[in-house]
């Protein structure tokens, strides 16, 4: 840090600080080291805050500038220090600034107390002042490569210090999490034995009342049905003799009476044909002769006629009156 050691009078006409240069980039690197007098005796400034305050150009009214200090070294005793920033050396030329000690007001507006007389520093250009010409390109390009490397260092060593904070804190959660399920397991298996007793007791009690009420079931199903006789028939009794197998036996029966005793009215004149499986046990059968050739199989066909043997239909009459 470059200090600038000054007296700055609030009654005197003129401070006379000497001649003050600063380069122009030099941020954050000039401090004026200021002692605040009236009529040669330190002024306390307690409770008021000072305001570095700078017009870069007084003919046009341009670069104006007003900064609150912050480093206040002893208010009783009127020092304080400034530390210029980019806003204080907008224009290479002189400069004219001045402190001011103000009050913040109860409408939160603040007023000025009292301020120095002024003073003057001069700031003089850098080699980018008047910008970049002909083959200096190439150094800038090195000096932007150079501050990028310097910016990749800096993102690295703080992606390392977050990635190091993020495993710490990875493992911690691991931590706190295994130590959760060590204690549950632990939790876990007490009620587990806890519940497996009561379960465990609960079976030798109720083990002898189910015992009891089997039998008891087992006998009465007995009595009714001894050996399950009659439950195989009625299952057995759910297939008909084609091999369709019902849900029940009221659907093979609702099955029978809707096929062989019911016709609607669209059926009246539907010539049908009645099928009789089991012709050969309510019929007599008659040999009249043997296939000419034994090599094959013939299947018979036996056509039941009525009342007309020269016919192999019948129909159905109407015979008096049929009501709905």
């Amino acid at each position: 840090m470059i200090n600038y050691p000054m007296t700055l009078s609030t009654t005197e006409p003129n401070n006379f600080v000497g001649l003050i240069k600063i380069r122009q980039g030099d941020t954050e690197s000039q401090v004026f080291d200021a002692t605040i007098v009236q009529n040669g005796v330190p002024v306390d400034f307690t409770g008021l805050t000072p305001f570095f305050c700078v017009k870069s150009s007084p003919a046009t009214g341009l670069g104006f500038s007003e900064q609150k200090v912050t480093q206040i070294l002893d208010a009783k005793q009127g020092r304080l220090t400034y530390t210029l920033t980019d806003y204080d050396m907008q224009a290479v030329q002189l400069n004219h600034a001045y402190f001011s000690f103000r009050k913040l007001g109860s409408d939160q507006t603040w007023r000025q107390q009292f301020s120095t007389k002024g003073f003057a520093y001069s700031i003089v250009p850098s080699i980018y002042t008047d910008g970049i010409k002909d083959s200096n390109y190439i150094w800038t390009f090195e000096e932007i490569l150079r501050y990028f490397q310097e910016w990749v260092k800096e993102s690295m060593k703080t992606y390392d210090d977050w990635y190091l904070k993020a495993q710490a804190e990875l493992q911690r959660i691991i931590k706190l999490f295994s130590d959760w399920i060590n204690e549950s397991k632990k939790e876990y298996e007490t009620w587990r034995e806890s519940e497996k007793e009561a379960f465990d007791q609960w079976m030798i009690t109720n083990k002898q009342d189910y015992e009891a009420w089997f039998k008891s079931v087992k006998e009465i199903l007995e009595s009714i049905d001894p050996n399950g006789k009659l439950l195989s028939e009625i299952i057995d009794a759910r297939q008909s003799v084609d091999g369709q197998k019902h849900a029940n036996l009221k659907e093979r029966l609702d099955t029978m009476e809707n096929n062989s005793f019911k016709m609607t009215d669209r059926e009246v004149d539907t010539l049908m044909v009645l099928q009789d499986d089991h012709f050969s046990k309510n019929h007599e059968i008659t040999n009249v002769g043997t296939a000419p050739d034994s090599n094959v199989d013939y299947a018979s066909l036996v056509i039941a006629e009525i009342d007309n043997k020269k016919q192999d239909t019948f129909y159905l009459e109407k015979v008096g009156e049929i009501n709905d």
